[in-house]
């Protein structure tokens, strides 16, 4: 499980501190931090399906993203950049195999890898079907080298495979705007 949250780190850390100052032309204050404006965030764009045999899942994503999947691995990543490169959202789907797994171990594991970048887990998390079984979400909100990601993330276990299915939004205060379009991605998810 580590891998899913040690990826959102990194591409936190890669990302920057996302604010661009705006050059001032004139004497007098300082330069302003302002951030670019985001393109809206619709719940209901169309989703493609993306399909991994070798792992035993498919999931929808929103049009438009850039899958990031490698053949045989055990995550996959699907990325929604501004022109330029800049981040705005990343989707997560990861495998992690082993016995004895339930949705609970799987967020335990990641409340740990959080707090390490001095992040929290929320107390609670909520149920949630994830591919026909039953897990939990929670969202919660990380600041790595001072750049914000928020996030949302379900867990579950099914066959040897605990999930973690995950949606990060580089840009404050709108995360709640992907909850719809999250719930849509979620409940495209089936395993094997």
């Amino acid at each position: 499980m580590a891998g899913g949250c040690v990826l959102l780190v990194v591409a936190a850390a890669a990302c920057g501190g996302g604010d661009e100052e705006t050059p001032s032309s004139t004497a007098g204050p300082s330069p302003v931090a302002t951030v670019a404006p985001l393109p809206t965030i619709d719940p209901n764009v169309p989703l493609v399906e993306y399909s991994s045999p070798e792992i035993g899942y498919s999931v929808s994503y929103p049009e438009g993203w850039k899958a990031d999947a490698a053949q045989g691995s055990t995550f996959a990543t699907f990325n929604w950049s501004l022109e330029g490169g800049r981040p705005v959202a990343q989707l997560t789907v990861l495998c992690n195999r082993g016995e004895n797994q339930t949705a609970e171990s799987l967020l335990a594991q990641d409340t740990a890898i959080l707090a390490q970048y001095g992040g929290a887990m929320p107390e609670e998390s909520t149920t949630v079907e994830v591919g026909g079984v039953s897990g939990k979400q929670v969202t919660y909100t990380v600041n790595v080298s001072g750049f914000t990601i928020e996030q949302v993330a379900a867990y579950a276990v099914k066959g040897d495979c605990g999930w973690r299915i995950g949606l990060a939004s580089y840009s404050p205060g709108s995360l709640q705007s992907y909850l719809p379009l999250f719930e849509r991605i979620l409940a495209s998810f089936r395993a094997d």
